[in-house]
Protein backbone atom coordinates (compact mmCIF):
# COMPACT_ATOMS: atom_id res chain seq x y z
CA UNK A 1 0.00 0.00 0.00
CA UNK A 2 1.36 3.42 -1.31
CA UNK A 3 2.30 6.05 2.04
CA UNK A 4 -0.46 8.40 2.44
CA UNK A 5 0.67 12.26 3.06
CA UNK A 6 -1.41 14.24 5.56
CA UNK A 7 -3.27 16.93 4.26
CA UNK A 8 -2.85 19.79 7.27
CA UNK A 9 -6.14 21.46 7.04
CA UNK A 10 -8.81 22.81 9.77
CA UNK A 11 -12.02 21.24 9.53
CA UNK A 12 -15.07 22.14 10.69
CA UNK A 13 -17.94 20.77 11.73
CA UNK A 14 -17.87 17.39 13.76
CA UNK A 15 -15.39 16.11 11.47
CA UNK A 16 -13.41 19.06 12.84
CA UNK A 17 -14.14 18.22 16.82
CA UNK A 18 -14.00 14.45 16.12
CA UNK A 19 -10.54 15.12 15.27
CA UNK A 20 -10.62 13.60 11.69
CA UNK A 21 -7.32 13.78 9.57
CA UNK A 22 -7.23 14.04 5.95
CA UNK A 23 -4.79 12.44 3.76
CA UNK A 24 -4.19 12.87 0.15
CA UNK A 25 -3.81 9.87 -2.14
CA UNK A 26 -3.75 9.95 -6.20
CA UNK A 27 -6.28 10.63 -7.25
CA UNK A 28 -8.13 11.92 -4.33
CA UNK A 29 -8.37 12.38 -0.67
CA UNK A 30 -9.31 10.48 1.94
CA UNK A 31 -11.03 11.41 5.45
CA UNK A 32 -10.27 8.85 8.63
CA UNK A 33 -10.55 9.35 12.45
CA UNK A 34 -7.44 9.24 13.90
CA UNK A 35 -7.59 6.51 16.84
CA UNK A 36 -7.40 3.58 14.41
CA UNK A 37 -7.48 3.36 10.59
CA UNK A 38 -7.70 0.00 10.68
CA UNK A 39 -11.31 0.03 12.65
CA UNK A 40 -12.22 3.73 11.33
CA UNK A 41 -14.75 5.07 9.23
CA UNK A 42 -13.17 5.90 5.62
CA UNK A 43 -14.69 8.82 3.19
CA UNK A 44 -12.89 9.20 -0.17
CA UNK A 45 -13.42 12.00 -2.39
CA UNK A 46 -11.81 14.39 -5.00
CA UNK A 47 -11.75 17.36 -2.92
CA UNK A 48 -10.92 17.53 0.76
CA UNK A 49 -14.85 18.72 0.75
CA UNK A 50 -16.17 15.67 -0.98
CA UNK A 51 -14.28 13.36 1.31
CA UNK A 52 -15.46 14.98 4.71
CA UNK A 53 -18.76 14.49 3.22
CA UNK A 54 -18.65 11.08 2.15
CA UNK A 55 -16.96 10.11 5.58
CA UNK A 56 -19.84 12.36 7.56
CA UNK A 57 -22.39 9.99 5.38
CA UNK A 58 -20.56 6.72 6.34
CA UNK A 59 -20.06 7.64 9.86
CA UNK A 60 -24.22 7.95 10.07
CA UNK A 61 -24.54 5.27 8.67
CA UNK A 62 -22.31 3.57 10.58
CA UNK A 63 -23.50 4.81 14.06
CA UNK A 64 -27.05 3.93 13.12
CA UNK A 65 -26.29 0.37 12.63
CA UNK A 66 -23.58 -0.21 15.02
CA UNK A 67 -23.79 -2.67 18.12
CA UNK A 68 -22.86 -2.65 21.52
CA UNK A 69 -19.37 -2.02 22.22
CA UNK A 70 -18.40 -0.64 18.83
CA UNK A 71 -14.95 1.12 19.00
CA UNK A 72 -15.91 3.83 16.71
CA UNK A 73 -18.99 5.02 18.76
CA UNK A 74 -16.90 4.74 22.00
CA UNK A 75 -14.59 7.17 20.90
CA UNK A 76 -17.69 9.34 19.24
CA UNK A 77 -19.69 9.45 22.85
CA UNK A 78 -16.42 10.31 24.12
CA UNK A 79 -15.38 12.89 22.39
CA UNK A 80 -18.99 14.10 22.27
CA UNK A 81 -19.49 13.63 25.92
CA UNK A 82 -16.53 15.74 26.83
CA UNK A 83 -17.43 18.94 24.65
CA UNK A 84 -19.10 21.95 24.91
CA UNK A 85 -21.63 22.79 22.51
CA UNK A 86 -21.08 26.15 20.62
CA UNK A 87 -23.76 28.16 21.46
CA UNK A 88 -23.68 26.74 24.88
CA UNK A 89 -19.88 27.90 24.83
CA UNK A 90 -21.00 31.30 22.93
CA UNK A 91 -23.49 32.08 25.93
CA UNK A 92 -20.90 31.42 28.35
CA UNK A 93 -18.62 33.65 26.90
CA UNK A 94 -20.90 36.06 26.77
CA UNK A 95 -22.57 36.12 30.20
CA UNK A 96 -19.56 34.87 32.69
CA UNK A 97 -16.41 36.59 31.23
CA UNK A 98 -13.35 35.38 32.60
CA UNK A 99 -11.92 37.56 35.46
CA UNK A 100 -8.88 38.14 35.79
CA UNK A 101 -7.46 37.42 39.62
CA UNK A 102 -5.83 40.26 41.09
Amino acid sequence: MPRRKSVDVSLDGLAGKLGAVIFSESPGFLCVLPQDIHESILGRGNSVAEAVNNWDEKLKAHLRNSTTGDPVVDYVQKILSSTTPDHVQSFYDQFYPVRKKQ
